[in-house]
């Protein structure tokens, strides 16, 4: 848990999720904390979870509540805003090339045992790891992004980029760097050890000694030299929310499968997560998954139980239609919990996905961000539709998309 920030409805406590997976139990305890605030969860775009609106008093009864659950560390350290993003389909995804979640545990042990470096790094510093399956996580920028690929030998391996995004279309020609699996845990290792001696981001090191110095530099604190390779064109899956009952891993009809929904507007409150609860331990593994999509994956749902499954999402009141346009609405918290929100942006999302789901699917945006000032908080991807809040109560300023830093 970090350190409670003061907002306009109250304390608001980030929860960090480790690799997006919460047990049936945790989620109770979660749903339980969120009741002694305005009962608002957040789910952001890292997997991870936000309580609003807590009263100043209940602060260390819910930090104890969330310890106790494994959700938060003893003690807190500006480390614990470190965040690995692993796809929420990880191990149960048939067209993955590398199931990473060995990695990511592996990557989370060597940040474990760096408490200084990491106690150096610039908060909210990000890493990804891509099994190069569906959902994707290319196009999403952190500080470090690995992403499985295919080498040119047949191989699998992970492709680096620095400071950006996993591109989403190949470039023909465009050199690619290539790290072996069993490197990747050693090389997290570099970049934090690196970022943490100049206290810097890993974008601040491309732009003060460009990406071909950097790549050098980390094959010499590794040891080893990264293998290159030339991009022939194509383009990866969509990057699209998993919602609805997904694709098993096994050939038999009776392999285990897995059912996603997507929050509206990323919230939900305490009742949803005790149903996620249940729904968890009736039919899937007593885990639920967050996705950066501010949705979440039931992983391990028998065939003949996946509708009850859905149903019974749908009955919380989350998402499982990929074409209804909340999947494409983003907004801040806007005025009624952010000092800098010149209108109730949460409201007037709301408002918008009603009056989108009465228009044709074919005049619909792709995409919508509300923002309630200029600072873009709610996504930093860019969208087909930008709304930032004017002066004068109930305007929007439409403007052209933008992405943001990570």
């Amino acid at each position: 848990m970090h350190d409670p920030f003061a907002a306009v409805d109250g304390a608001l406590v980030r929860v960090r999720v480790p690799l997006g997976e919460l047990g049936a139990a945790q989620l109770r305890v979660v749903a339980a904390a969120a009741r002694r605030g305005n009962g608002i969860v957040e789910l952001t775009s890292r997997a991870n979870l936000q309580l609003r609106g807590l009263p100043d008093d209940a602060l260390a009864a819910v930090a104890a509540q969330l310890a106790a659950a494994g959700l938060a560390p003893a003690e807190r350290r500006r480390g614990s805003a470190v965040d690995l993003l692993i796809s929420p389909t990880a191990g149960d995804d048939p067209l993955e090339l590398l199931d990473t979640r060995a990695l990511a545990s592996s990557v989370l042990a060597v940040l474990a045992s760096r408490p200084h470096d990491l106690a150096s790094l610039p908060p909210k510093f990000g890493l990804l790891i891509d099994g190069g399956g569906t959902p994707s996580l290319r196009g999403r920028r952190h500080d470090l992004c690995l992403g499985a690929r295919r080498t040119d030998a047949g191989d699998v391996a992970f492709e680096l980029q620095l400071g950006r995004a996993l591109p989403m279309l190949d470039t023909p020609g465009e050199p690619i760097v290539l790290v072996s699996p069993t490197a990747a845990a050693e090389l997290v290792a570099a970049v934090v050890s690196l970022c943490a001696q100049v206290r810097a981001r890993v974008a601040d090191l491309v732009d003060a000694h460009g990406r071909d110095a950097l790549v050098a530099r980390l094959e010499a604190l590794v040891g080893m030299s990264f293998p290159r390779q030339t991009a022939g064109g194509g383009r990866w899956p969509a990057a699209v929310a998993p919602v609805g009952t997904l694709a098993s891993p096994g050939d038999a009809p009776t392999s285990p499968v897995s059912v996603g929904a997507a929050a509206e507007l990323g919230r939900v409150d305490p009742d949803t997560l005790d149903r996620l609860a249940d729904l968890a331990e009736r039919h899937g593994r007593c885990v639920v998954r967050l996705t950066p999509w501010r949705g979440v994956v039931v992983p391990g749902i028998t065939p003949d139980e996946a509708d009850a499954a859905v149903a019974a999402l749908m009955a919380a009141g989350l998402v499982c239609d990929r074409r209804d346009p909340a999947l494409a609405v983003v907004a801040c918290a806007g005025s009624t919990g952010c000092a800098s929100g010149l209108a109730d942006t949460q409201a007037d999302g709301r408002r918008l996905i009603d009056h989108l789901r009465a228009t044709p699917l074919a005049h619909r945006p792709a995409s919508v961000h509300l923002s309630g000032c200029p600072k873009r908080c709610a996504t930093r991807d860019a969208t087909e539709v930008t709304l930032i809040a004017g002066p004068r109560p109930g305007t929007y300023q439409s403007v052209g998309p933008q992405v943001r830093g990570s």
